[in-house]
């Protein structure tokens, strides 16, 4: 959910809705996510394929968005909003891969 809400955050953010600096964007080890895959879940569950795999897709998600605030920053609204539907799609991935981990492990 946290990942989803964040979306509409940045989506929020390229309407003009709300405001965003690069300071304000967690790294992919300080989100609520990163927390947890670097405190618990790779020593928990780093043997997972999807726990590996994670790890890299949600690195390159937060990446993503860092590109979508500076192209809108630098007033490149348009390829902010294309960038944004690769985030989208990165989220979904990152999500499918956590659903997948429970279900391992539960």
């Amino acid at each position: 959910m946290a990942h989803r809400s964040w979306r509409l955050c940045l989506w929020s953010f390229l309407d003009g809705r709300e405001s965003l600096d690069l300071k304000q964007l967690a790294s992919h080890r300080d989100c609520e996510l990163g927390t947890w895959l670097y405190a618990h879940a790779m020593s928990e569950y780093g043997h997972l394929h999807e726990i590996q795999t994670l790890e890299k897709k949600h690195q390159g998600m937060h990446a993503l968005v860092k590109q979508v605030v500076e192209l809108k920053q630098a007033g490149k609204t348009k390829e902010a909003e294309q960038e944004f539907s690769n985030v989208h799609a990165a989220a979904e991935e990152v999500v499918g891969l956590l659903s997948s981990v429970e279900q391992q492990v539960n």
